[in-house]
Parts: C-alpha cells; structure tokens; sequence
C-alpha cells in the first residue's frame, strides 16, 4: 500500500514538473525569460498558470511602445 501511494506522490511530481516547463516555456515565447514562472507553476499550480496567462508580450521595438497620442484616421 504505501508503494502505491509513493509511486502516486511520483507520477503526480512528474506530470507537474512537465506542466510547470510548458508554461515556463509559454513565459519565454512572450519574451520573459527568469525562471521564476517555472517555481510559481510548479509548487503553486493555478495561482502560476494565471500569472503565465496574464504575462504580457514583451516586444523590443519601439514602434509597439504604448504612446500618448491618438493613432490618426
């Protein structure tokens, strides 16, 4: 019995382990690379796949940078 329940503890470790890599790698494809959206995944589940969710898309090109003036018509 308590084999069962450790090789539950396991497959439950291993398939967050890789859930918690898709969404760090979800973070990177949005431009932000630390690795800390990888640990919130991991150990905090939703609470990190939300923060993932609600990233914004970093771009390096000035021509997106959020503007003051009204776009012309």
């Amino acid at each position: 019995m308590e084999a069962l329940i450790v090789l539950g503890a396991l497959a439950v470790l291993t398939l967050d382990y890789f859930i918690a890599a898709e969404f760090r790698a979800i973070a990177v494809m949005k431009g932000h690379t630390s690795v800390r959206y990888f640990w919130w995944t991991f150990l905090l589940g939703p609470v990190g796949m939300l923060m993932v969710a609600a990233l914004p898309v970093v771009t390096a090109s000035a021509e997106n940078a959020v503007s003051d003036e009204l776009p012309e018509l």
